[in-house]
């Protein structure tokens, strides 16, 4: 990595933040809840991102700033 694109890196970083929450999982067999770290800019953005990674009938909980 060159000293241009760390700094191309800090840019497109900036203004995100590190969240942490909790995400029920069901599946036919089992429901599990797993805790996830997330990048986002605010709680909404990243209970958003969880719920399309992990599907919507999934529960997103506890989103909190690391």
């Amino acid at each position: 990595m060159t000293g241009t694109d760390a700094v191309k890196t800090q840019d497109i970083l900036a203004g995100f933040r590190v969240y942490v929450a909790r995400v029920r999982v069901k599946n036919p067999a089992y429901t599990t809840a797993i805790e996830v770290a997330i990048n986002a800019k605010n709680p909404q953005q990243a209970r958003m991102l969880l719920q399309a990674q992990y599907g919507r009938d999934s529960i997103v909980s506890g989103v909190v700033e690391a």
